[in-house]
C-alpha cells in the first residue's frame, strides 16, 4: 500500500527566486568548474590511460627542473627573461609631485646611480620568474646582523651597501608570522640564503628583503613560474627538435646490409676485422670499406626530416600560454615585417600593462617605501610618481616603443572588445566583477558595470587614450559614465 507523502510546508513549496546576477554568476561558476575539471583530467578509459605517462610529461615539477630548462633550453630563457628585461628597458624618472629636482628626487638619483637600482630590480625580476618567488637582499650600514630587524634610522643613500638578487633555489623561508593580529600575518619573517654553493645558509630578516612573486593568485608569497604553463610544450619541442636531428642524422646515412658471397673464403680476416671495417665505415669521413668476400647493399634512401609544421604548432601554443607574441619570442623572417611590427606594438602594450599592474605597485614602490622608512631617502614633499604626466592626468612610464594615438587606440579597442565580449555585452554571459577589474587593471572599488559599459564605449567609438584602465577610471572619477549605466 502506497503512502501519500506529507505535504511540504508552504515556505518549502514556494519557488525560489533568484536575481539575474545570481543566476549568471552561478552558471558561470559551474561552467568554469567543469572546464577546470576537464583541463585537469589527465586520464581516460577509467584511468587505464594516463596521458602524462604515455606522453612522457612529468607529474611534479621542482625548481631544479625549471632552472635546468632556463639554463639549457634555447626558448625557455627568453620566456623567463623577456618580461623582466623589457619592463625595465626604459626606466622612468621619479617625480616629487610634478617636480623632478627636490631633495627626495636627488637622493633617489644618487641611490639609483650608486647601486644601479633598475638593473638589480630587473635581475631580481628575472630570477623570481624561474620559480615561485625570488628576493632582493638589501645590505645596510646599520651595524646589525642580517637576521636582525632594522631599528636604526639611516642617513642617506650611502648607507645602502649592496643589493643582491637571489632565486628560489638559493632561498628558503624558515619562519612565518603567526600573529593573527599582525598586518603581516602569514608572511615570511625569516629567510635563509646561500651566497656560496659550498657555504652555509645565512639568516635574513624580512625587513632586509624585497620579496618578488608574479601571478600569485590566492597566495601572497608564491607566484606562478613563467615556464609552468608551457612546460609540456617545452618537452614537446625538445623531443621534436632533438628527435628530428637524430632521425635526420640516421636517415641521411641509410643502413647497410652485409652478406657473405657464396663459397668465398675470407682468409685471414677474423670477425673482429670485419667489425672494425664496418665501424670505420660508419664513422670515418672517407667512407671507405674493404671487406673480403662480402657484398654491401644499401637499405632505404637518404632523407632529411622537416619539423617545421609541428614546430610551429608548439610555438603558437607556447606564445599563447606565455603571452609573448611569436615573432617577439623568436624573431621574424623576411617578408613578415608588417606582422612583426604589429606583434612588437602589441608586446609593448603588454609590457605597459605589466609595468602598471605589477612592476610599479609590487616591486618598485615597495622598494622606495622601504628606503623612505629606513631613512635612506627623505620624505617626499608631495606624493611621488614615476614617469611622465599625460594630458589626461595619468602617469606613465616611457613606452617600450613609440606609438601614435591611432595605434594605441587600436590596441585598446581590441582589449576593450575582449572585455566587453567576456563581460556579456555580446555573449549573454559575464565573468565575475573581480575578474573584469583585474583584466582591465582597475581598482577593486570600481563597480564592474561601469567598467563593462566603458569597455563597450571604447570598443565602439574608437576612443583614444594611453590605456583602457586609465580611460575607464578617469571617466569614472569625472562622473561621465553615469549615463551609460
Amino acid at each position: 500500500m502506497n503512502e501519500t507523502p506529507p505535504e511540504a510546508p508552504p515556505e518549502a513549496q514556494a519557488e525560489p527566486r533568484y536575481s539575474r546576477r545570481e543566476l549568471v554568476t552561478f552558471a558561470t561558476q559551474m561552467s568554469r568548474m567543469a572546464l577546470a575539471k576537464s583541463l585537469g583530467q589527465t586520464t581516460a578509459y577509467g584511468g587505464a590511460r594516463d596521458y602524462d605517462t604515455v606522453l612522457g610529461y612529468p607529474k611534479d615539477i621542482a625548481f631544479g627542473d625549471y632552472l635546468q630548462r632556463y639554463e639549457r633550453q634555447d626558448i625557455a630563457g627568453p620566456i623567463v627573461d623577456l618580461p623582466a628585461q623589457d619592463s625595465y628597458k626604459r626606466p622612468p624618472r621619479i617625480m616629487d609631485g610634478e617636480k623632478p629636482d627636490t631633495p627626495f628626487c636627488e637622493a633617489w638619483n644618487e641611490l639609483e646611480t650608486g647601486q644601479r637600482v633598475w638593473s638589480k630590480l630587473s635581475r631580481a625580476d628575472k630570477l623570481s620568474g624561474i620559480g615561485e618567488f625570488g628576493i632582493l637582499v638589501i645590505g645596510l650600514k646599520d651595524g646589525q646582523p642580517l637576521g636582525a630587524p632594522v631599528e636604526v634610522k639611516l642617513t642617506g643613500p650611502d648607507d645602502v651597501l649592496y643589493l643582491r638578487p637571489y632565486s628560489q633555489g638559493k632561498t628558503k623561508i624558515t619562519t612565518y608570522e603567526d600573529d593573527t593580529q599582525s598586518k603581516r600575518y602569514g608572511l615570511p619573517v625569516i629567510y635563509e640564503i646561500k651566497p656560496k654553493d659550498e657555504g652555509d645558509w645565512v639568516k635574513i630578516h624580512w625587513m632586509r628583503v624585497l620579496h618578488l612573486a608574479e601571478d600569485k593568485g590566492s597566495s601572497e608569497i608564491f607566484g606562478t613560474p613563467r615556464l609552468q604553463r608551457v612546460y609540456n610544450r617545452l618537452d614537446d619541442l625538445m623531443k621534436l627538435v632533438g628527435g628530428t636531428a637524430e632521425a635526420t642524422w640516421l636517415n641521411m646515412r641509410p643502413g647497410t646490409l652485409m652478406t657473405n658471397r657464396e663459397g668465398y673464403d675470407v682468409g685471414k680476416m677474423t670477425d673482429a676485422d670485419v667489425e672494425d671495417q664496418i665501424e670505420r665505415y660508419a664513422h670515418d669521413p672517407l667512407r671507405f670499406l674493404w671487406l673480403q668476400g662480402a657484398d654491401a647493399q644499401q637499405i632505404g634512401a637518404a632523407e632529411v626530416m622537416d619539423p617545421s609544421n609541428p614546430f610551429n604548432v608548439c610555438l603558437q601554443l607556447i606564445s599563447a600560454a606565455s603571452g609573448i607574441p611569436q615573432r617577439v619570442l623568436v624573431g621574424s623572417a623576411q617578408g613578415e615585417l608588417a606582422a612583426a611590427e604589429w606583434d612588437f606594438k602589441q608586446w609593448a602594450g603588454e609590457i605597459r600593462y605589466r609595468q602598471t599592474n605589477y612592476v610599479e605597485p609590487e616591486i618598485v614602490r615597495p622598494f622606495v617605501d622601504r628606503m623612505i622608512e629606513f631613512g635612506v631617502l627623505p620624505e617626499p614633499a608631495d606624493e611621488y610618481h614615476f614617469g611622465e604626466l599625460d594630458k589626461g592626468g595619468t602617469w606613465h612610464w616611457p613606452p617600450l616603443i613609440d606609438m601614435t594615438e591611432g595605434e594605441l587606440a587600436e590596441i585598446m579597442q581590441r582589449r576593450a572588445g575582449a572585455v566587453a565580449q567576456l563581460a556579456g555585452i555580446e555573449t549573454g554571459e559575464r565573468i565575475t566583477d573581480a575578474e573584469i577589474r583585474d583584466l582591465m587593471g582597475l581598482p577593486v572599488e570600481l563597480d564592474a558595470d561601469i567598467a563593462v559599459n566603458a569597455a563597450a564605449r571604447i570598443a565602439r567609438d574608437n576612443y583614444a587614450a594611453g590605456s583602457l584602465a586609465d580611460v575607464v577610471y578617469r571617466e569614472y572619477l569625472r562622473g561621465e559614465l553615469e549615463t551609460l549605466k
